[in-house]
């Protein structure tokens, strides 16, 4: 039970499959916070706030609160913004109350409508080592096919190669994303069609993370980030963006803890189950038990185009390949509007190239 209580914690705001169980009664008022700052081209701060109500999809609710404010160790502080039900946010720029700077340390103070408050230890944000490159390859993987059985299936691979420093003793994280570009074809000939870029997570069923003490070199090459199928995502163009993230050393014992447990296979060889660390409490009730992190964290972003050199012809997903499209609405939503998917814009980012 409590291992499903770590993984709900990150993954709150992502669609996972739902799970039917009962909470113990001792939980159905705790609330998961997860939040970051980010020192990077656009420093930032961000914090979501969910209730832990049960364990189905539905009822991860997220939570309005009275403010979110975040603190540094110069004793500034700033209100976060409502971004969106449950997730707050700011952009830090030069004219913000705080900054996010090297060696500064960091805390968020969340006030929920009843009154608690919630508050996490302060986290140092710590230099990031600049990765040295992105590569893509292919490999295979074992997968298990419709009649059950295993088979091996080529897959595109996504590969960094970045040096490490083994005296630290936080560490590394890394996540993925991929944008693509797709082109709608609308089913209505008064709407014209528009060319959107869809930015999406991926592999965020793996935690990426790396202890540098656990290297004698140095550095890691070619160390596998993500694999995936071709898909009609490839169609237009795609790229990949990998944040690499510096890791205090809670910070890294945390995210450590969450990989732990992702990975767990069940055999009797397995570390205990428990629950996931966490630096947030409730300031005037030890008892009342929340869930996640807030850490500090500096990031270098890598980008890597994928080609036709890679992927090999791939037709468009728009127009889709259906000889009378059903009355009302199309038969796939991205390819009436495009626009319609999360994350989505018609404004080209800088990097791209036809």
């Amino acid at each position: 039970m409590k291992y499903i209580i770590g993984i709900l914690v990150i993954f709150c705001m992502s669609c996972i499959e739902e799970i039917d169980l009962t909470v113990p009664g001792d939980l159905t008022d705790s609330v998961a916070i997860q939040g970051r700052i980010v020192r990077g081209e656009t420093s930032f701060v961000e914090v979501s706030v969910s209730n832990v109500f049960d364990f189905t999809t539905d009822s991860r609710t997220a939570v309005v609160v009275k403010s979110v404010k975040l603190f540094d160790d110069n004793n500034n502080e700033m209100e976060l913004e409502s971004l969106d039900v449950g997730l707050y946010g700011a952009t830090l720029g030069n004219n913000s109350p705080i900054q996010a700077e090297i060696g500064n340390a960091y805390k968020i103070e969340v006030i929920t409508l009843d009154n608690r408050v919630f508050e996490s230890q302060f986290d140092v944000l710590d230099e990031v080592i600049q990765s040295e490159s992105l590569s893509l390859g292919f490999v295979d993987k074992l997968v298990i096919d419709n009649l059950d059985n295993y088979v091996t299936e080529e897959k595109l691979q996504l590969r960094i190669s970045t040096p490490i420093d083994i005296s630290k003793k936080g560490g590394i994280l890394w996540e993925v994303e991929n944008v693509y570009q797709i082109t709608d074809t609308p089913t209505d000939d008064r709407i014209e069609m528009k060319t959107c870029y869809i930015t999406e997570p991926v592999g965020r069923d793996k935690v990426l993370v790396l202890d540098p003490s656990e290297s004698t070199v140095g550095r890691v090459d070619n160390l596998e980030l993500f694999t995936t199928d071709i898909n009609f995502k490839f169609g237009e163009g795609l790229y990949y963006l990998v944040n690499q993230y510096s890791l205090s050393e809670a910070a890294f014992e945390y995210w450590q803890q969450v990989k732990t447990l992702t990975e767990r296979t069940g055999n009797m060889f397995d570390d205990p189950v428990g629950e996931v660390t966490t630096n947030i409490f409730n300031t005037s009730d030890p008892s009342d038990r929340v869930f996640g992190f807030f850490f500090a964290t500096s990031v270098d972003v890598k980008r890597i185009r994928v080609t036709e050199e890679f992927t090999g012809p791939v037709t468009p997903y728009c127009p889709p390949v259906v000889n009378n499209p059903p009355p009302f609405g199309c038969p796939f939503g991205i390819c009436c509007d495009c626009l319609a998917e999360p994350q989505s814009t018609t404004v080209q980012p800088d990097y791209w190239e036809e």
